[in-house]
This record gives structure tokens, sequence and C-alpha cells, in this order.
């Protein structure tokens, strides 16, 4: 089986297909269904020419899980930060990189960039990952961004703002602002000393109460993550049901197989009835969006099997 070649335009694709397959219910639980697969496989080999097998995308599958992963720790570990808006990744010295990569070896590839396909990545693995945002934020003097999906978003300024609903957004001025029984303003040092540890003064006489509010707060937003992904969970669950339905049916997939030219006799025709006898191949047929694409690859399938 030869090496599957993964440069930065097939990654894009394939987070693409990914992510289009996510949406359609096809992805149970942390992997896609063989039905996914197939669908991906044959998109990936039209747009790339490149015909790739289940385990060969599984295994790309698990690696931009991985680095995405990665990338939230990293965000997290690094909210204190600058930003590098260039490089759409963490401003920080050779020393916090260095001291980054004992802890977390996987993030040496975001120095000199950021996350690619972080939108397609985000769909695919957002509501499957879990990262420990409360511990790993205890560890560092500026705010976390959770947005309202559960992501993890550099916070420029080192603040961060949590409204009653548990959403996140930054603030620019270098504040705190808790919608919660009142404002906590924040004030940070110079930015010539922001890599460095920071003395953070606090305007207000009660501060035990304010950071039990502030976890409190946080743990409210942890909830709500675990709630989304209870709801995604049973929206694919409703999703998965629906692709076994009649419109699945040999009679009413090979009404598609005619209506797309294929007549009786034909080449297409012929290899049509012995390819839907099996239910993967029915229902790959029917993802199939125009008449046009379904007789080209009817017509690709017999050429592979009789005439290769």
């Amino acid at each position: 089986m030869p090496e599957a070649e993964w440069n930065d335009e097939h990654t894009r694709v394939i987070c693409e297909l990914f992510a289009e397959q996510v949406q359609a219910g096809n992805r149970p639980n942390t992997h896609l269904k063989n039905i996914g697969y197939s669908v991906v496989a044959d998109k990936f080999e039209q747009r790339t020419g490149l015909l790739y097998t289940k385990l060969q995308l599984k295994n790309k599958w698990d690696k931009l899980k991985s680095d995405y992963i990665n990338w939230k720790k990293l965000l997290i570990k690094g909210a204190n930060l600058g930003w590098d808006n260039e490089r759409r990744t963490i401003a920080a010295d050779s020393d916090w990189w260095k001291n980054t990569f004992k802890d977390l070896p996987g993030a040496k590839k975001f120095r000199k960039a950021g996350l690619r396909n972080e939108n397609y990545l985000k769909v695919i693995f957002e509501d499957i990952t879990s990262v420990d945002q409360s511990s790993a934020a205890a560890d560092h003097d500026g705010g976390v961004l959770l947005d309202q999906d559960g992501g993890a978003q550099p916070v420029h300024n080192g603040g961060v703002l949590l409204d009653h609903d548990g959403g996140a957004q930054p603030v620019h001025n270098g504040a705190v602002q808790l919608d919660h029984n009142g404002i906590t303003q924040l004030e940070h040092e110079p930015p010539s000393i922001r890599n460095k540890k920071r003395t953070i003064h606090v305007n207000t006489k009660e501060n035990k109460k304010n950071k039990t509010e502030t976890a409190l707060l946080m743990q409210a937003q942890l909830k709500r993550i675990v709630e989304l992904a209870a709801e995604a969970q049973s929206i694919f669950e409703k999703f998965s049901s629906q692709i076994d339905s009649p419109r699945s049916d040999i009679q009413d997939v090979m009404t598609l197989v005619r209506e797309c030219g294929a007549r009786s006799g034909s080449d297409e025709y012929f290899i049509a009835t012995e390819l839907f006898v099996n239910a993967e191949q029915r229902q790959m047929f029917c993802t199939m969006e125009t008449a046009e694409e379904r007789l080209e690859w009817l017509r690709r399938k017999y050429n592979a099997k009789y005439r290769a």
C-alpha cells in the first residue's frame, strides 16, 4: 500500500470532507461510520486523483484530532501572552516555548504557524474532545476565552469576560468583567514587561468572594460544554437513524439509476445491479446530489471492475 501524501491542499480537502460527513450525521461517536469513510474516499479521489484506504483516512483523522487538542491546550497555556497576527499563534520568547514543549511536545509545530483549517476541525472534533480548561487556566496570570462552542481563543490583553449565561468574550482594555454581582477591574503592568510574571491589583475588598464567583462561573461554563456535547450526540444519533431510510431500498435506488441515464442493458445499469445488493453501496449512491455525478460514478465502477 503506497504511503499517503498529505500536503497543505490535500489536508484542506480532507478536513472539508470530514466536516461534511460529521454534519451529515455519519460520526456517531469518535470516528466516522463506514459509509462516511466510503463517501470521503470517493470524493477525495475525484478532487485529488488519489484513492486512499479507510485505514489511511482513519490515521489522518487521528492525527488531526491530536493537533486540534494540542492547539487548544496551547491557547490556554499561553492565554496571558501576546498574539502574533502574522503567524496566527502565541507570541512568546524562546524560553517560554522551550518550557512549553516539555509539557506539551505536540505544540512544537505551532511555534512558527498556528493551526490550519481550524474552522473545519472545530466542526469535526469540538464536541468529542475535552481539555481541562479550569486547571490549565489556574497556572497562568492571564484570562481564558471560551467561546459559545467551547473553543479556546487567544486573549490579547490578558482579560476575560464571562456573562450570566456562561459565555466568554475578550476584553481589550485589560479588565476582567464579571456580569454577576458587579464589575471587578484588573490593572495590568506595562507592555514592556507583559511576558514577565505580573502582579494584578484588584479593586475590591472581597477578594475571596470574587475568586469563588469566578470559579463558579467557570464551572457553569464547563457544565454548559458538556450539555452541548450531549445535545450534539442526540442530533447525530437522529441523523444516523435516518441514513437507513426507505430511500436506500433497492427499488428506490434502481429508480435513481434509470433517472440518471443508465438504461436497461447498458454497462452502467449492469454494474448497478451488482453493486446495489450491498446496503452501503446503495447509501453512498444516494448521497450524490446530481444525476451526472451518479452516472459518472457507475461508469467508473464498471470500468474499474471489467476494463482494468
